[in-house]
């Protein structure tokens, strides 16, 4: 589902125009990120957003089989909690 879908899903459930989901929605994700680069961990009621930091290094490229040098960076990671889950689980349905 992109962003557009889910502003009009949204709107349509709550009443709500477009234009002031949209803007709650792309308050949400700056929130979401000024959290998680002050704490480095979130958690929301979904699962827990958190910052890992990677180390720089070398890497072979398998094409050219030269050295590329890879900066350091960060990776967010995201763990879904477990009523979540759950809920996803019980609502798959099995092609067995």
């Amino acid at each position: 589902m992109t962003k557009p879908e889910i502003v009009k899903r949204v709107s349509v459930l709550t009443g709500i125009a477009q234009v002031d989901v949209r803007a709650v929605i792309s308050a949400y994700d700056q929130t979401l990120v000024e959290a998680l680069l002050t704490d480095k961990r979130l958690m929301t009621q979904l699962g827990v957003f958190s910052i890992k930091e990677r180390k720089a290094g070398s890497f072979r490229n398998p094409k050219t089989g030269g050295m590329v040098d890879k900066p350091a960076g960060v990776r967010v990671k995201f763990k879904v909690n477990s009523a979540m889950k759950d809920e996803l689980n019980s609502g798959l349905k099995r092609t067995d």
